[in-house]
């Protein structure tokens, strides 16, 4: 077939189903130029309430990328923290081992001192022991030297 008459038959078919729904498109073309003041009214609205979203998804925007900015700040801090706190306990650690070590110090100190005090007292009770030893022992040897001095000035008187 020829294909212009294959156009010819197509464009006879187009026209024969608009002239049927013909109506249909005068009453949609009068609905619109009805509509139409009411629809561009609507437009504007749709188009302004469509900026205010934009507007406003743009600020939420800008908050959460705000929010994400802290968020990684305050993750680097926690992270900073939780160092410190490690090395903190490990400090406490060390320093309750030092504090343990000081006192088994001490209580060998302590002992020792004990030990020294009840040395100290034995030898204090044994010097005076030998105090009053020695006192008895000039008592005793004063009387004998006296007694040869007695006994010398007899024999010197009677001899």
């Amino acid at each position: 077939m020829d294909p212009w008459k294959q156009i010819e038959q197509r464009l006879g078919a187009r026209d024969t189903l608009e002239k049927e729904h013909a109506e249909h498109y005068k009453a949609f073309s009068q609905l619109a130029r009805l509509l139409r003041p009411n629809w561009d009214k609507e437009r504007e609205s749709v188009v302004l309430e469509n900026e205010t979203l934009v507007e406003r998804l743009n600020k939420q925007t800008l908050r959460l990328e705000s929010s994400e900015g802290k968020n990684d700040e305050l993750a680097r801090q926690i992270r900073s923290l939780q160092a410190e706190k490690s090395k903190l306990e490990q400090k406490i650690v060390a320093l309750g081992e030092e504090v343990a070590e000081k006192n088994r110090a001490v209580e060998i100190l302590n002992d020792e001192h004990l030990v020294h005090q009840i040395q100290h007292n034995v030898l204090k009770d044994e010097i005076a022991k030998l105090k009053e030893e020695n006192t008895q022992l000039v008592l005793r040897w004063m009387a004998r030297v006296a007694q040869d001095a007695d006994s010398m000035n007899l024999q010197n008187e009677s001899g």
